[in-house]
């Protein structure tokens, strides 16, 4: 992102009394005064998510970077804290994800990140820091401070080229920041960033929820690389986000409720899938165990308008057949069309449906509709 981007943005006006904040110019046009910063992160503790926040780097120097990093996680016997207590907040918030800069490839960045680095940590040497776009001079000018590198994928829907891409970076760190343990985060990711017209509304349809969905199960398969993945966006955005709002009421759109499945159903232990089907024919299938190892839950992406019946083999997790909870993403209109959406007359019309599914061995065939995610759980039993 170059400084156009950005306007004139400055963290610290977004900061203190609210009545004397300054409104500031972004994305063209003038953003007006409301929620600042510290109310984002105080939001984020709120509703238990971690934030994360990007210094801004063009036309900044290390210093602004570093003040940040303390105002946020410093004490009250620092500079910065002492003007984060006065503002109402004695704690230190202890954000721990930092990302220097935002889609910024240039030589000024890779001369010039190290520094930035440094600085930030000396502020609190227990932040993780996060670059933007790799390329080799910025992992070798500042590998050894990085914990985290951050591609962007705006075409989600094209998993060969996401997958190429993530082969590509995971190359790059070995080639320039061996012996270093960094990971990728998606700090953005969607189908897309930049249609507009009606294309650009295609991100309220179900088709954009499976594409979604498959992206999911790519990052599930890239696990021991990928560790953040944050989808772009949530509310609103010119019809990218999930939650579509005016101002009085809200419906949440398929890609929403795709979402929420992986988010509330997923367990935290990827598995590797074997196949004896050809490649390429199927549903998109990703599985993950839970953190106590009592469930398998196996997510299903069909994206064609044919219904798809599919052998699943539960069998290393016990052989005998078990009532299983599903959830089905789909049209409940049936209308077989990928381009359905929620709306706010019908905020319902794509939303999961639980149901059981009756296995009678681990070994089963299971029908899987058309245009759906699917979700199954299954039960582990220990012999």
């Amino acid at each position: 992102m170059d400084a156009a981007g950005y306007g004139d943005f400055d963290w610290k006006k977004t900061i203190g009394d609210p009545d004397h904040r300054q409104p500031f110019r972004a994305w063209g046009g003038l953003q007006p005064t409301g929620p600042g910063l510290e109310e984002f992160v105080q939001f984020c503790r709120t509703v238990g998510a971690e934030p994360l926040i990007c210094v801004r780097f063009n036309q900044r120097v290390p210093r602004d970077a570093a003040e940040e990093v303390e105002y946020f996680n410093g004490t009250s016997d620092t500079p910065m804290g002492a003007s984060r207590a006065k503002n109402g907040h004695l704690q230190p918030y202890a954000v721990k994800y930092w990302q220097v800069g935002n889609e910024i490839q240039s030589a000024d960045y890779d001369a010039r990140l190290a520094d930035f680095c440094q600085a930030m940590k000396k502020a609190d040497p227990a932040i993780k820091l996060l670059s933007s776009y790799p390329t080799p001079a910025s992992l070798k000018s500042a590998g050894q401070w990085l914990d985290y590198t951050c591609p962007h994928h705006y075409g989600c829907g094209d998993l060969p080229a996401m997958e190429t891409d993530f082969a590509h970076v995971r190359e790059l760190l070995r080639e320039n920041a061996p012996g270093r343990a960094i990971k990728i985060g998606v700090t953005e990711w969607n189908t897309t960033a930049g249609d507009a017209g009606p294309r650009r509304a295609m991100l309220w349809t179900l088709a954009n929820a499976l594409a979604c969905s498959r992206y999911h199960n790519l990052l599930y398969r890239q696990c021991d690389l990928v560790e953040i993945a944050n989808r772009s966006n949530l509310i609103n955005s010119f019809c990218s986000g999930i939650i579509q709002a005016d101002n009085h009421r809200l419906y949440k759109t398929p890609t929403y409720y795709a979402q929420q499945l992986y988010a509330t159903l997923a367990g935290n232990r990827p598995l590797r899938l074997a196949s004896a089907l050809p490649p390429n024919t199927g549903p998109d299938l990703s599985a993950t165990l839970s953190a106590k190892g009592d469930e398998v839950v196996l997510f299903a992406v069909n994206d064609t308008k044919a219904g798809i019946t599919c052998p699943l083999d539960f069998s290393a997790f016990g052989t005998t057949g078990q009532s299983m909870a599903v959830w089905t993403l789909a049209d409940r209109q049936h209308a077989g069309e990928p381009d359905v959406a929620n709306s706010f007359a019908e905020p319902e019309r794509v939303t999961p449906v639980r149901a059981t599914f009756r296995a009678h061995a681990a070994r089963f065939d299971y029908p899987f509709p058309p245009l759906s995610l699917t979700v199954l759980r299954w039960k582990v039993k220990r012999t």
